[in-house]
């Protein structure tokens, strides 16, 4: 049966016009993006365990982890005790102002936010080392000490200003309750991305995640958590009497380099007392450079050795004078 021309145009136009509409409306209300579920090859929602009061909708994407570049040929210094007094120190002693100062603070005890806000008033960026002496990686992993972790990220979120947290430096060595053979890589990993997800549900926006293994140990690839939860890589290492940069750094720096292209630093080093000394110090910053990283923290601490640089004259002046080669 053949259907008027005019007829079937006065059909078909209204109809395209009211899918078009539609359309519109839609896209519209999200923000001119498809909806959850209907494109092909989309990131599958989240699989974070269901939070207390989820109302079981769809959740957005996770914030994973994001590389925040501290800066190239930063130096850092580890502290303990008055943290103006010693940074005022350690910039007159070196003749360079740290970019970090480094602070350690027990797993288990509130955001240090008195020590942090006297690193940002000494116009520098805290480094927190949060170590676990008192709570089990398993404990941790399994979400035991949740409310501690949310409480803990909603300070640091509050305190404002941008931060660089380590949770249980020197993993995979056996000096510590966290290291073997107390904890295995396992546990580690399960407790560091715990952690994370944690600080990501409380949308911590102001973290620089610092994954730092020893130089020693078992290979630092075992207890890697994955680029998804790490921005930077410190590791430790120190140099006693004869040492070279190589000899302490070469191996695990090798092994991280296999797993991953995050930018890597020092974030705990220092030279011991000897008469080599100065050639040490000249020779830390020459193998920051040739290795690529980006910068290293002075431990100026004397702690088992007298690694403060203070009262060394011939360091001090090696120290001085590679400080300006650091950041070429």
């Amino acid at each position: 049966m053949r259907l008027n021309r005019s007829l079937v145009t006065a059909i078909a136009i209204p109809v395209v016009v009211l899918i078009s509409v539609g359309v519109f409306l839609l896209t519209s209300r999200h923000g001119g993006q498809a909806l959850p579920g209907a494109g092909i090859g989309q990131d599958p929602l989240p699989s974070l365990s269901p939070s207390p009061g989820d109302t079981g909708k769809p959740r957005k994407k996770p914030h994973h982890a994001r590389d925040t570049a501290l800066p190239r040929g930063f130096v850092g210094v580890a502290v303990n005790g008055h943290i103006q007094r010693t940074v005022k120190s350690f910039t007159k002693t070196t003749g360079v102002h740290p970019s970090l100062v480094e602070l350690y603070t027990e797993f288990g005890t509130p955001f240090p936010r008195l020590q942090a806000r006297r690193v940002i008033t000494s116009g520098s960026t805290p480094f927190i080392q949060w170590n676990p002496r008192h709570a089990t990686l398993s404990q941790i992993a399994s979400g035991h000490y949740n409310r501690y972790v949310s409480n803990f990220a909603g300070a640091v979120k509050g305190f404002g200003h941008h931060v660089v947290l380590s949770f249980a430096h020197e993993m995979n060595g056996t000096w510590y309750p966290w290291g073997r053979p107390h904890s295995t890589p396992a546990q580690f990993k399960a407790a560091w991305r715990r952690i994370h997800a944690v600080f990501v549900r409380a949308h911590v926006k102001n973290v620089t995640w610092s994954w730092d293994p020893s130089h020693v140990g078992s290979p630092a690839s075992e207890w890697w958590p994955g680029k998804k939860y790490v921005n930077v890589i410190g590791i430790d290492g120190y140099q006693r009497p004869g040492q070279t940069f190589g000899q302490i750094f070469s191996r695990q720096l090798g092994i991280i380099r296999h797993i991953t292209n995050k930018p890597i630093f020092i974030a705990e080093t220092a030279v011991a007392p000897s008469a080599g000394q100065a050639s040490q110090v000249a020779g830390l910053f020459q193998g920051v450079s040739r290795y690529k990283l980006i910068g290293f923290v002075w431990f100026d601490i004397n702690r088992l050795k007298a690694w403060r640089l203070e009262g060394r004259p011939a360091a001090v002046r090696a120290f001085r004078k590679s400080v300006a080669k650091l950041g070429a």
